[in-house]
């Protein structure tokens, strides 16, 4: 077993140079898009698409446990649109993420 076999992920936190985490509310159910307004000098700010997740916000710092995951948010639209049924899933094999041993190179 590697000696970083057991360590927790790595992952980035926090806000980004030169940009903040803002979001945008959606038309349809209760979601928010999240954006990154980029500061230009001189120039108005850039607003894209942020699909860096939670961990760069930092508002959220404090209440997020990568081990934990995050909190299921589309369930409930999910279900209200009536297309898609619960099932009780199987189980991940080894081939499901191309045979890796999960221990970094």
């Amino acid at each position: 077993m590697s000696p970083n076999a057991s360590a927790a992920p790595r992952i980035t936190t926090g806000g980004l140079p030169a940009s903040s985490k803002i979001h945008l509310s959606g038309t349809l159910h209760d979601l928010r898009v999240p954006m990154r307004q980029i500061h230009l000098d001189g120039e108005p700010p850039l607003n894209v698409y942020d699909s860096s997740g939670p961990y760069t916000d930092p508002a959220l710092l404090d209440t997020l446990d990568i081990a934990r995951g995050l909190p299921p948010v589309r369930g409930a639209w999910q279900r209200l649109r009536g297309d898609a049924e619960a099932y009780a899933g199987r189980v991940v094999v080894p081939a499901d993420n191309g045979f890796a041993d999960g221990v970094p190179a």
